[in-house]
């Protein structure tokens, strides 16, 4: 018997995720949340924090803790850090609720609407600039020199591969779609969990359409099955042929950031900082241009952004994505509120949230 994928309409995206965090709601008041972190250490550390955060399958934002690790900046800061695999954002945030995880990393939407819904988390970092996120239409709908316009109108219709509901991929198809004069109900939007899934469905035509990031993008581009009309990983400017959606350039500067339990933070507040001056370091590490060749080293060795080895140019494909990772570190992974303000106004407007937290709400300062 063959498994077929879930569909999910927009219509009960919000539904799928308020659902998602009523339960992680209540597994915060029925679940033990993962114990003590704390172990004995020795000399500088005489306590160790034991930290279980969020990796996202295939992609190359996990980037800055791999660096994080490899250059010893979590043992400079008393952090044992473990990757544990999750699909997105809304599963994360599940996770995190349970103490599966101490921390996790999503673009602050999600953040957003976790604590309007009563979820009490706050951001302690922003390692990126830009999401690494684009948008591929399969040739098969594609002509020529077509235009992003007709490319994303000929999908009235069909479908769209994300990894899962609620999931930020899925509010960047809307925005795509939106922006080009589709009506997001006029499409389904179908979860599809990992990369490689997105990947195999695309190429079944299963999805006519998908959100990947960035270098899968690249990947399915140059297979030469689909063809890419977004990618976020650059800056947006004249020469720029695939821009962000519209809707996004104004939040450009604050993307992939970390996000702890308020009741982590006040029991855990050395472990915090620890973790956020770790990945700070690494940020800037991975921002020096000197320090690329090093970086494209700890992402291969850490083994988390696999290019199928059919693929042409396949190297290159992942020079590139790591390269443009990098270059989108946020300085001193520092948070910004004026930003963080226009994610809110943004993800209000997105996800109708009639009562949205203040930047102050969501920016630990501890």
């Amino acid at each position: 018997m063959k498994n077929h994928p879930t569909r999910i309409s927009v219509r009960s995206r919000m539904i799928v995720f308020t659902l998602a965090l009523l339960l992680a709601t209540v597994s915060l008041t029925s679940c033990a949340r993962g114990g003590d972190i704390r172990v004995a250490g020795s000399g500088a550390c005489p306590t160790i924090y034991k930290i279980k955060f969020q990796v996202y399958p295939g992609s190359v934002v996990n980037l800055w803790p791999d660096v994080a690790d490899q250059q010893g900046y979590f043992a400079k800061h008393c952090i044992q850090a473990t990757g544990q695999i999750v699909n997105s954002g809304p599963a994360a945030l599940a996770q995190l609720a349970a103490g599966d995880l101490q921390t996790m990393m999503s673009t602050p939407d999600n953040f957003i609407q976790a604590r309007a819904n009563g979820f009490k988390l706050k951001m302690v970092a922003t390692a990126a600039t830009r999401a690494s996120l684009g948008f591929v239409v399969a040739n098969k709908f594609v002509t020529p020199g077509m235009s992003v316009d007709d490319a994303v109108k000929s999908l009235r219709g069909k479908s769209i591969g994300v990894n899962s509901q609620g999931s930020q991929m899925q509010y960047f198809a809307a925005a795509m779609l939106k922006q080009h004069g589709v009506d997001p109900k006029d499409v389904k939007f179908v979860g599809l969990g990992t990369p490689s899934s997105m990947l195999a469905s695309l190429q079944r035509d299963n999805v006519q359409a998908a959100v990947f990031d960035s270098q899968y993008t690249d990947m399915v581009t140059s297979l030469g099955f689909a063809t890419k009309y977004a990618d976020m990983r650059y800056p947006t400017n004249a020469g720029n042929l695939t821009p962000m959606p519209e809707a996004f350039q104004a939040m450009e500067g604050m993307a992939s950031s970390y996000a702890f339990t308020d009741e982590f933070l006040a029991k855990y507040p050395d472990a915090a900082k620890g973790w956020r001056d770790a990945i700070a370091e690494a940020a800037d590490f991975a921002g020096n241009p000197d320090n690329r060749s090093r970086v494209r080293d700890i992402v291969h060795q850490a083994g988390r952004v696999v290019i199928t080895e059919a693929t042409p140019n396949a190297q290159q494909i992942f020079n590139t994505a790591v390269d443009a990772a990098a270059a989108s570190s946020k300085p001193h992974a520092a948070m910004n509120p004026d930003l963080l303000q226009k994610w809110i106004d943004w993800t209000a407007a997105a996800r109708k949230i009639a009562d949205p937290p203040k930047a102050a709400d969501l920016i630990w300062n501890g």
